[in-house]
């Protein structure tokens, strides 16, 4: 049988067990064979689990990496003097090439900024160092300061993010292992049983 077996579908009779799958076909097996088939259907779930978090954290490991190159990308254009393109800056054509992907760094369209949700959050840095002197080299270099703290701040979360993901991943991998153990006590089991039948007969 493939797929899940699930309780509800399990019946018995004369110390029999009798299950039905999706397309209303019965089989009957007795509890040793039911138990294993059951500790088979955890696994293959856990399996399932266990690749949908791999993903996860595939993913998840790629964005860290496109972020982390990102925030020294802020640090590099700030100690430049640049404004960070956004649309009312005067270097509107700011573009950033992470992981062979070119996009600005803000703008009214697709950029890093909207790709990583913190588009509304952004502080538009306007004009460059060069130009500024006094209290608006101050506003510049705050409004600079505000988006790398912001990076940051995003990035420290997808790191603790990260590490729960790890962890649950390792959960997930112990109950797998767990499952095969039932399973193979499961079987040992049963083939004692049936030998111990075999031999009295």
């Amino acid at each position: 049988m493939s797929g899940t077996i699930g309780l509800g579908n399990i019946t018995s009779a004369n110390g029999m067990f009798n299950i039905t799958d999706a397309s209303g076909k019965t089989t009957t097996v007795d509890l040793g064979t039911l138990m294993a088939m059951l500790q088979a259907d955890r696994t293959a779930d856990l399996d399932a689990q266990i690749n949908e978090q791999m993903g996860a954290i595939k993913n998840r490991n790629e964005l860290l990496s496109q972020m982390t190159e990102l925030l020294a990308s802020l640090r590099k254009l700030k100690a430049e003097g640049c404004d960070d393109g956004g649309a009312n800056s005067a270097q509107s054509n700011v573009q950033l090439t992470l992981d062979g992907v070119t996009k600005p760094l803000k703008g009214p369209g697709e950029s890093w900024a909207s790709m990583l949700g913190l588009q509304s959050q952004w502080t538009d840095v306007i004009g460059s160092r060069g130009d500024k002197r006094g209290d608006d080299l101050t506003k510049w270099n705050s409004e600079w300061d505000a988006n790398i703290a912001l990076l940051k701040n995003h990035l420290d979360t997808m790191n603790n993010d990260s590490q729960m993901d790890m962890i649950k991943l390792q959960q997930l991998m112990e109950k797998r292992g767990t499952a095969m153990q039932e399973a193979s006590r499961v079987m040992d089991s049963s083939h004692q049983t049936y030998a111990s039948i075999i031999r009295n007969l």
